[in-house]
């Protein structure tokens, strides 16, 4: 066992903890030069009826080098991918040859921020991302660029003045209202990324408690607290710490929420409800990076079911 590595502490998530029960963290100790690259793939099948009616597969990658190490980490970061559009929609006349040009302009420069290195800050007690630092620097770029060909274009179009501060004034509101969604994106990114090291957990040992956690089927629409089973254990094996977990939900309780919205379960009963969630995570205890999270979910009633995989790989 390294020691340095954890952070004792008690567990906070899931309410239904003993208060006694000694549980740890993985500490992210990681050193200025580290450099990583993150693998997502997220998964999601809807079956009806034995017929697969959807199959969702999302890829990401994106690079960080730790820059430097104080009060928090400062990672650089760069998406080998482009980010989720979050350009908002205009009131304009989607024809006009003006709203075409504002549009393809924001498009370009998504993707020119999407492209982009960033200094992230990130927590170092939890790996939580905290701030861009550099992000209105290259923002403030990449719209005056965009600003700058926007006026060659007027001036080509030969458009009165007055219509060109009017269309200036437009795209720059809607790149200030694109931008800090894709800062948040990214932030939102790197922080689910790094989730693994807030989970706490018992020490080369196995855990079973109850618990109160939300409703991961996303089926409820409520904020309503699930009762459930959570089985825990870890395992130390060459220097990696395997955490293993899983939820066997209380079905009946479950059931009787989806009954709420949705009448057509009304004659379904708890035996015929199967959801099984677990989850893997597995850290360096030389390092201290997390190696990879896995997360699996089947759920399944008469006529449906779904089944979701996410996993993240630290090469």
């Amino acid at each position: 066992m390294k020691p340095f590595v954890f952070l004792i502490g008690l567990f906070t998530v899931l309410t239904a903890f003993s208060q006694e029960e000694e549980l740890f963290q993985v500490s992210p100790h990681w050193k200025v030069g580290d450099a990583k690259k993150v693998h997502t793939e997220i998964s999601t099948k809807v079956i009806y009826d034995d017929s697969l009616v959807s199959n969702i597969r999302t890829v990401y990658d994106f690079k960080v080098k730790v820059a430097a190490v104080g009060k928090s980490f400062s990672l650089n970061f760069q998406s080998s991918d482009k980010l989720l559009s979050v350009i908002s929609h205009s009131k304009d006349d989607p024809k006009s040859p003006a709203f075409k040009k504002i549009n393809n302009l924001l498009v370009d420069a998504e993707i020119q921020i999407g492209e982009s290195e960033f200094r992230i800050e990130v927590d170092k007690a939890n790996g939580t991302a905290l701030e861009i630092k550099n992000g209105l620097e290259i923002a403030r770029k990449i719209k005056f660029n965009c600003l700058k060909e926007l006026r060659e274009w007027c001036a080509k179009e030969s458009i009165a003045e007055s219509e060109q501060r009017l269309i200036q004034v437009e795209l720059s509101k809607r790149f200030d209202e694109m931008y800090p969604k894709i800062e948040r994106q990214i932030l939102n990114k790197v922080s689910s990324v790094f989730s693994a090291y807030n989970v706490s957990f018992p020490m080369n040992t196995s855990i079973t408690q109850n618990v109160m956690t939300h409703d991961l089927t996303a089926a409820s629409k409520s904020d309503t607290l699930f009762p459930a089973v959570m089985k825990m254990e870890t395992i130390e094996v060459n220097d990696k710490m395997i955490v293993k977990t899983s939820l066997e939900y209380d079905k009946a309780f479950l059931l009787q929420q989806l009954k709420k919205s949705y009448d057509k379960l009304e004659k379904v009963e708890p035996n015929d409800v199967s959801i099984i969630e677990k989850e893997e995570i597995i850290f360096d205890l030389n390092s201290t990076w997390l190696v990879q999270h896995t997360t699996n979910m089947h759920f399944q009633i008469p006529g449906m079911k779904t089944l979701t995989k996410s996993v993240v790989t630290i090469l």
